[in-house]
């Protein structure tokens, strides 16, 4: 269950809140998702699983934190996972729930 639940998290990528968007919903959710565009699961360096995302803006930290990182605190796999994020201009920030 825990594995389901943060895959589906990682289904982020290329604004999946692309409708809420276009139909005039601005908010932190619809701009953060937006800016996703890339998650890749790898194995870890420093833990079992590593989940590498991509944004092209820091609001995409938000969608990362709030709906990835709260699926795998809430998982079987806390602790299991590392967290990369790149920012292509700033560079990378590694994270662990």
């Amino acid at each position: 269950a825990g594995v389901v639940k943060v895959a589906a998290a990682t289904d982020m990528a290329e604004g999946r809140a692309r409708i809420p968007y276009k139909r005039g919903s601005f908010s932190i959710h619809s701009l953060s998702a937006l800016s996703i565009k890339r998650v890749e699961l790898l194995p870890g360096e420093e833990r079992p699983l590593r989940i590498e995302v991509e944004i092209e803006h820091t609001a995409g930290i938000f969608q990362v934190e709030i709906v990835l990182g709260e699926k795998i605190k809430h998982s079987s796999l806390r602790g299991m996972v590392e967290v990369v994020v790149r920012i292509p201009s700033i560079g990378e920030r590694k994270m662990f729930f």
